[in-house]
């Protein structure tokens, strides 16, 4: 008799122990996907149709020596298209990305942008392919 308790005893208690590891890997492996979902940022929803309406970087532009190092303000986001040349225009005020100040052939070459219409008209000379100069 008290070899069947003892025999009880033990697997009774291999059952527990069998039973609590099997619960604490499923709890660790549930743990490990819901902090893996929180880690991984939310991607905002792309606009399609905004950034269908980007124009492709210029291929054509000429920047004379007195305007060559000027500096520009640009929107660093998909959408973006122009420069600025003020920091209060008011295209440049609806920028929810990160704005950043870089000189004007920085701007055209390596972020492929153009001139604003509303605060740098004026520039869109570096532009003109028919102008004489």
């Amino acid at each position: 008799m008290y070899t069947f308790l003892h025999r009880s005893k033990i697997a009774l208690l291999a059952t527990l122990l069998l039973t609590g590891f099997a619960s604490c890997q499923s709890y660790n492996q549930t743990d490990k996907t819901d902090i893996a979902a929180a880690k991984q940022p939310e991607t905002p929803a792309v606009d399609s149709v905004r950034l269908a309406a980007r124009r492709p970087a210029p291929e054509f532009y000429i920047l004379t020596p007195d305007i060559y190092k000027n500096r520009v303000y640009v929107c660093d986001d998909i959408y973006s298209d122009v420069f600025h040349v003020k920091y209060d225009c008011e295209v440049l005020a609806k920028c929810d990305a990160t704005k950043r100040n870089v000189t004007l052939v920085t701007a055209i070459r390596d972020f492929g942008r153009y001139n604003c219409e509303v605060c740098s008209p004026e520039l869109a000379h570096v532009f003109d392919e028919e102008k004489v100069r």
